[in-house]
């Protein structure tokens, strides 16, 4: 364990490096931050393969095939620990698609019904990656102003789907 903060780049050249060390505190870490905000919205340890060893290997696994580049791309005002734990892995400016273990819908365009093929498309895309899990977040009721109940049936397709995990009441 270390006893002094290390620097996003430090910590980044240990993940390249393969400093188990480093891996374990850090990726691992903050992984396990994200999974605790995730369990508590959507009570992933009581759901089949959604522990966290599992969703943390898989993330590892794609950002170890992608030689960590994806950590690289986060926004310069905003801190690896913030950018793995709030993002895991979202790219900044890039809203539709998928995105280290992120996948982007837009949702500031226009009304709920520009927002249907994102949602129609991001379900195929589910459903064609069964190897990927899905947590998704209230997408469109934050700052683009949507509520649950303009936005809950866009995804209703998406209940059939066995790795989307959908927030509460949706």
């Amino acid at each position: 364990m270390y006893y002094q903060q290390l620097s996003d780049k430090e910590i980044l050249e240990g993940f390249r490096e393969g400093d188990a060390a480093v891996i374990r505190e850090y990726f691992y870490g903050y992984c396990r931050v994200g999974y605790n905000i995730f369990d508590q919205r959507y009570q992933l340890r009581e759901k089949e393969n959604l522990d966290f060893m599992s969703l943390a290997h898989q993330y590892a696994l794609y950002l170890m095939e992608h030689d960590w580049k994806p950590l690289e791309d986060h926004s310069p005002n905003v801190s690896l620990r913030t950018w793995l734990i709030n993002g895991f892995g979202a790219i900044m400016g890039q809203g539709v698609g998928l995105q280290g273990q992120s996948y982007g819908i837009p949702t500031m365009q226009g009304g709920v019904e520009t927002i249907r093929p994102y949602v129609d498309e991001f379900i195929a895309f589910a459903k064609e990656h069964p190897e990927l899990t899905f947590l998704v977040t209230r997408i469109g009721c934050g700052i683009a102003g949507f509520t649950d109940e303009e936005i809950a049936p866009l995804f209703e397709k998406a209940h059939d789907v066995e790795n989307i995990v959908l927030p509460e009441g949706w």
